[in-house]
């Protein structure tokens, strides 16, 4: 048994766009695009340490 939070995000179709065409450049699926945009916005607003 894992423990993982599901969390729902709600994006501007914009937004949405953007995630995927980072998703395709990197190679990644979309949802670790978001999870690597969500621990970069954490890490720049200094909730993360590393």
């Amino acid at each position: 048994m894992t423990n993982r939070i599901k969390t729902l995000v709600r994006l501007k179709e914009e937004d949405k766009t953007i995630l995927r065409k980072l998703a395709a450049y990197y190679d990644v699926s979309e949802s670790d695009a978001v999870k690597i945009a969500v621990k970069h916005l954490a890490k720049e607003l200094g909730l993360l340490s590393s």
